[in-house]
Formats: C-alpha cells, structure tokens, sequence
C-alpha cells in the first residue's frame, strides 16, 4: 500500500467512541470533556455519533501518556500538542512511539483515577495525575463534578 494511502487511511474517522475508549485508556466522559476543551475534535455522523481516526487516537494515547506519566494540567497537554504539532512528521512519529512504549510499561489504567474536570473555572478544569496510582479503570465520578 502507499504512504499517501495509509496516511489517509489514518485520517479517516472510522472507530468508534467506545473503541477510542480501550484503545486509549480514558473513559468516554473523559474524551468527552477533552472534546469539549478542544484538545480533541472528532467527527460526528449525521445521527452524532463521535468517530476518531486512528491518528487522532495515537494523540489521544499521547494525552493519556502526558496526564499519567508527566502530570499534564490541560493547559500543559495544549502546549505540548502545539509543539507537538510543529515538529517534523519524522520526529513527531519517534515522540509518539516513545511515549506510547512508556504509557503501555505503566499500563492502560495507571494514574488516570484524578482527570478531573471543574466546569466553572476554565484554569482549573485540569486532567491531573494521581499523587500514587491506583489500580483499576478511572473513576468517571471524578470527572464532571460539580
């Protein structure tokens, strides 16, 4: 297959919300509010149901990769998209695999128990790192509490 293929391929919205879910790690309330910060941006079919592309889950694993392992706020992750973003396809492949090599060591549940999201404060609506990560799949509780 050529690259323009498979990289149109990657582009292509065809998973699932729930498929993002197990694939990243993160609940589908946490995509959700990560779709609502603009951190993500799926596509909706006309009945609107959320579709990712697989490179837009390689991102969100890199997202839970720097909640989990780095304790990114989501002005941190935002920033780190941007730079992200800005270096060579080559380079921005190598970050991806190395921190999908270090989210996978951990394992797809660790150190998500806190994202947690204020709706009333902008600057503080945060995904964070829990200070010791439990066992288990994070706690959708955590998230969206008012």
């Amino acid at each position: 297959m050529a690259a323009g293929s498979q990289d149109r391929d990657a582009q292509r919205p065809v998973l699932s919300i729930g498929m993002a879910e197990e694939l990243t790690g993160l609940s589908q309330r946490q995509l959700r509010i990560l779709e609502s910060k603009g951190i993500v941006n799926c596509t909706r079919t006309a009945s609107g149901r959320r579709l990712y592309s697989i490179e837009q889950v390689r991102r969100l694993k890199y997202v839970s990769y720097l909640v989990r392992v780095r304790g990114a706020n989501v002005a941190g992750v935002t920033a780190a998209l941007e730079l992200l973003d800005r270096l060579p396809p080559r380079e921005q492949e190598r970050v991806l695999e190395e921190a999908e090599d270090a989210r996978e060591a951990l394992g797809s549940d660790a150190g998500l128990d806190h994202f947690s999201h204020d709706p009333t404060s902008p600057e503080t609506a945060t995904p964070q790192m829990a200070e010791s990560p439990q066992e288990g799949p994070p706690d959708d509780r955590q998230i969206g509490k008012h």
